[in-house]
C-alpha cells in the first residue's frame, strides 16, 4: 500500500519538475518576457512558469494533456483532487484551452454528484479515469509515453532555447557593433569639430599676431605672418570641404595645420624676444645728457653779461624739457624690456595673452627708443642753436675789434711806408737829392735823427700789435668752429684779454707817427696807392659777413614761404587760433623782426660798398681817408648786425622745432588717450594736457611757448606710460 502511494507521489512530482525545467529553459531562451523573482507568488501554477505565449504555444497544449494523463492514472482521485484554480492558467496558454475545458468538465461532474446526493455509479463517478483503469496492460506504455512526451518537450524547449540564445547573441552583437560604430562616428565628429575649432581659434588670433609682427617689423616677421595666415585659412577651408567625404583626413589635416601655426607663432614670439635684446643692446651706449650743469651756468653767465636772457632762456627751457622727457622714456623702455625678457616661452593657443603682451612690450620699447632718438636729435639741434647764439654773443665784439684793428694796421702800414720813403728821399744823394732835400727839409719840423728814432719805435709797436692781433685772430678762428660752450668761453676770454694790449700798441704807434712831419706832396701818388690797398682789404674782410647776411636772408624767406599748420583762408587772425599750435606773435612776429634786421644789414653793406668804391677812384687823399673811416664804421656795424641775425635765425629755428615737436607730442597724446579708460587719473592728465596746449596757443613770446611745450611733452609721456600699463595689465586680469 505504501509503495503504490510512493509511486504516485513520485509520478506527481515528475511533471512539475519537468515543467519547471522547461520554464527555466524558456526563461533563458526568452529573457525579455520574464519577470523578477521577487514578484513571483509562492504557487506552482502554469502562469508562473515563464513560458512565453508567442513562441511556446505547442508547449502549453502538451502541458494540458499531461495533466489529463495524470488524472486518468490516479487510483484514488479523492486523495489528490484536481486544482480547479489551475484551469484558467492552463486556458490562458495558447493551445491549452481544450485541456482546461476537459479538466473543468470532470471536476464539475464530480461536484454535482456530491452535492445532489444522487447515486452515481462507480464508473460514472470515476469518469474516464476509472474506465481506463480496466486496461491493465496499456498502463506501462502510457507511462512510457508520458516520459517520452515530457522528454520530447524538454528537447524541443532546449532546442528553442539554443536557437533563441543564438539569435539573441547575434542581435546583441549587432547592437554592440552599431553602438561601437556610432561611438566611433561621434569620436570622429568630435575630433573634427575640435580640430576645426582649434584652427578657428588660431585664426581669431590674427589681429594679435599681426600686431606682434608689426612690432617686430622685420622681413622674417612678415614672412612668418604670411605663413601663419596660410596655415589657418587655406587648411580650414579645405577641411570644411572634405569633412563630408573623409572626416578623419580632414581632422588630421586641420590638426596638422594648427600645430604648424603654433610652431610659427612660437618662432614669432622668439623673434620678438630677440628683437628686444638687440634693441636693449643698442640703447646701452645711448648718452642722454643734453645739458650739463656747467653748460647751463655758462649760458646764464654770457646772457647776463650781454643782457640777452630772453634770447637764451627758451633754449635752456627746451633742453631741460627734452632731458626730463628722455629720462622718462628711458624708464618706460626699461620697464617694457623687463616685462618682455622675463616672459615664459609661448606653448599653445591658450597662452595667447603672451603674444599680445609681447606685442605691447616690444611696441613700447620701440616707441620709447624712437622717442628717445627724436628727443636726442631735437636736443642736438637746440644745443647747436644755443651754441650759435652764445658764439654770436661772444664773438660779435671780439670780431668787431679785430676788424677795426686790422684796418688800423693797414693804415699804419701805409703811413709808415710813406714816411720811410720820405726819409729815404732826405738821405738820397746827387741832383735828385738836392732837388727833393729842400722840400723835405721844409716839411720836416724835427731833426732827421729824431724822425728816424720815432719811426723805428712806431715800427716796433706795429710789430707787437700785429703779433698780438695774430694771436687774437687765431683765438677768433677757434671760436668760430668750437662746439663746446666751455671752449667758447675760454677762447672769447683769451681774445678779450689780448684786446687792451693791441689797442694800446696801436694808439702808441699812431702817436709816434703823428709826431713826425707829414709826407710831402711828392709822395701823393704813393699815398693814394696805399689807401687803395687798405680799402680793398676792408672789402675782403667784409665778404664773409655779407655772405652770412645773404644766407640768413634766404633762410628767412624760406621760412616765410613755408605753410604753417592750420593756416587757411578761413583761419582766425587772432593769436589763439584753435587750428594752430603757436601764435602769430611767436612765429610771424619773430620772422618779421628778422627780415627788418636783414634790411638794415643790406643797407650797411650798400654804404660800405659805396665808401670803398669812392676810395678806389683815387680822389684827394683826405677824402679817401674819410671814406675809409666810413667803411670801417659800416663794417663794424655789419659785423654786429650779422651776429644779431645769427641769433635771430637761431631763435627762428627753435620756433620751427618747437612747432614740429608740439605736433608730434599732440599726436602721441591723442593716441595714448584713446587707449585709456575713463578713469579719474586719466581724465585729470588729459585735462592738464589740454590746458597746457591752450597756454601754448596763447603764448606771446618764444620763452612762454617753450615753457608750455615743455609741459605738454611731460604730460604726453605720462599719458603714454599709463596707456601702456593699462594695455598690458588688462591681458592678465
Amino acid at each position: 500500500m505504501m509503495r503504490p502511494a510512493r509511486r504516485r507521489r513520485r509520478r506527481r512530482c515528475v511533471a512539475p519538475a519537468l515543467l519547471w525545467a522547461l520554464g527555466c529553459v524558456s526563461n533563458l531562451a526568452f529573457p525579455r518576457h520574464s519577470v523578477a523573482a521577487a514578484d513571483l507568488p509562492e504557487t506552482n501554477t502554469l502562469e508562473h512558469l515563464f513560458i512565453p505565449t508567442d513562441s511556446a504555444a505547442a508547449t502549453g497544449a502538451e502541458t494540458a494533456d499531461l495533466f489529463t494523463f495524470q488524472n486518468e492514472f490516479d487510483e484514488e482521485p479523492t486523495l489528490f483532487p484536481p486544482d480547479p484554480a489551475s484551469a484558467p492558467a492552463a486556458a490562458a496558454l495558447p493551445g491549452g484551452r481544450a485541456a482546461a475545458a476537459a479538466l473543468a468538465g470532470r471536476s464539475g461532474a464530480a461536484a454535482a454528484a456530491a452535492a445532489g446526493g444522487a447515486p452515481v455509479s462507480a464508473a460514472a463517478a470515476a469518469g474516464p479515469g476509472r474506465r481506463a483503469r480496466g486496461f491493465a496492460q496499456p498502463r506501462r506504455p502510457s507511462r512510457l509515453s508520458l516520459s517520452l512526451g515530457l522528454l520530447a518537450c524538454l528537447v524541443l524547449a532546449v532546442s528553442a532555447a539554443a536557437s533563441g540564445r543564438s539569435a539573441l547573441r547575434l542581435l546583441l552583437q549587432q547592437q554592440q557593433q552599431q553602438q561601437q560604430q556610432r561611438r566611433a562616428w561621434e569620436r570622429r565628429d568630435a575630433a573634427l569639430a575640435a580640430a576645426l575649432g582649434r584652427l578657428e581659434g588660431l585664426r581669431a588670433l590674427e589681429p594679435v599676431v599681426s600686431s606682434l609682427a608689426g612690432a617686430v617689423d622685420s622681413p622674417e616677421a612678415q614672412r612668418l605672418l604670411q605663413l601663419y595666415r596660410q596655415q589657418v585659412e587655406v587648411p580650414a577651408a579645405a577641411a570644411g570641404d572634405a569633412a563630408a567625404a573623409a572626416p578623419e583626413l580632414a581632422a588630421a589635416a586641420a590638426e596638422r595645420a594648427a600645430e604648424e601655426a603654433l610652431a610659427l607663432l612660437r618662432l614669432l614670439h622668439d623673434a620678438a624676444v630677440q628683437e628686444a635684446s638687440l634693441l636693449e643692446a643698442s640703447q646701452r651706449e645711448f648718452h642722454g645728457c643734453f645739458l650739463e650743469d656747467w653748460e647751463e651756468k655758462i649760458i646764464e653767465q654770457v646772457a647776463a653779461n650781454q643782457q640777452a636772457e630772453a634770447e637764451t632762456g627758451p633754449f635752456v627751457q627746451t633742453l631741460k624739457s627734452l632731458q626730463e622727457s628722455e629720462q622718462g622714456l628711458q624708464r618706460q623702455f626699461q620697464l617694457a624690456r623687463q616685462q618682455l625678457l622675463q616672459q615664459q616661452e609661448f606653448a599653445d593657443e591658450q597662452q595667447w595673452p603672451l603674444l599680445a603682451a609681447a606685442a605691447a612690450d616690444l611696441a613700447c620699447m620701440k616707441r620709447a627708443a624712437a622717442a628717445r632718438a627724436e628727443a636726442a636729435a631735437a636736443a642736438a639741434e637746440v644745443k647747436r642753436n644755443v651754441t650759435e647764439t652764445v658764439r654770436a654773443l661772444l664773438a660779435a665784439r671780439r670780431e668787431k675789434f679785430a676788424r677795426q684793428a686790422e684796418g688800423d694796421l693797414d693804415l699804419l702800414d701805409g703811413y709808415m711806408h710813406l714816411l720811410q720813403q720820405q726819409l729815404l728821399l732826405q738821405q738820397g744823394g746827387g741832383e735828385h737829392r738836392s732837388a727833393l732835400a729842400a722840400a723835405a727839409a721844409a716839411a720836416a719840423e724835427a731833426p732827421e735823427e729824431r724822425s728816424q728814432a720815432a719811426l723805428e719805435r712806431a715800427q716796433g709797436l706795429f710789430v707787437s700789435a700785429s703779433q698780438l692781433l695774430t694771436l687774437h685772430e687765431r683765438a677768433l678762428g677757434d671760436l668760430g668752429v668750437a662746439g663746446n660752450l666751455g671752449r667758447l668761453l675760454e677762447l672769447a676770454t683769451r681774445a678779450a684779454a689780448q684786446e687792451p694790449a693791441i689797442a694800446s700798441y696801436l694808439d702808441e704807434c699812431w702817436a709816434s707817427l703823428l709826431q713826425l712831419p707829414r709826407p710831402c706832396e711828392a709822395l701823393e701818388a704813393a699815398k693814394l696807392q696805399r689807401l687803395a690797398i687798405a680799402a680793398s682789404r676792408v672789402g675782403l674782410r667784409s665778404a664773409p659777413y655779407k655772405a652770412l647776411v645773404r644766407s640768413i636772408l634766404a633762410e628767412a624767406k624760406g621760412n616765410a614761404a613755408r605753410p604753417r599748420r592750420g593756416d587757411s583762408s578761413s583761419s582766425s587772425s587772432s593769436s589763439s587760433s584753435s587750428s594752430g599750435y603757436l601764435s602769430r606773435e611767436v612765429t610771424l612776429g619773430a620772422l618779421e623782426d628778422l627780415l627788418l634786421r636783414v634790411d638794415d644789414a643790406e643797407a650797411l653793406i650798400g654804404a660800405l660798398d659805396v665808401g670803398l668804391a669812392a676810395a678806389a677812384e683815387r680822389g684827394p687823399g683826405q677824402q679817401i681817408v674819410r671814406d675809409l673811416e666810413h667803411s670801417k664804421k659800416a663794417l663794424g656795424s655789419l659785423i654786429e648786425t650779422s651776429h644779431s641775425l645769427a641769433r635771430q635765425i637761431a631763435r627762428q629755428r627753435l620756433t620751427g622745432l618747437i612747432e614740429l615737436q608740439v605736433e608730434d607730442i599732440d599726436a602721441r597724446a591723442h593716441a595714448a588717450s584713446l587707449l585709456l579708460q575713463q578713469s579719474a587719473a586719466a581724465l585729470q592728465l588729459h585735462a592738464q594736457y589740454l590746458r597746457a596746449r591752450k597756454e601754448l596757443q596763447l603764448a606771446k613770446t618764444l620763452w612762454d611757448a617753450a615753457a608750455a611745450a615743455a609741459a605738454m611733452r611731460s604730460l604726453a609721456d605720462e599719458l603714454e606710460l599709463e596707456a601702456y600699463k593699462l594695455q598690458r595689465g588688462g591681458l592678465f586680469n
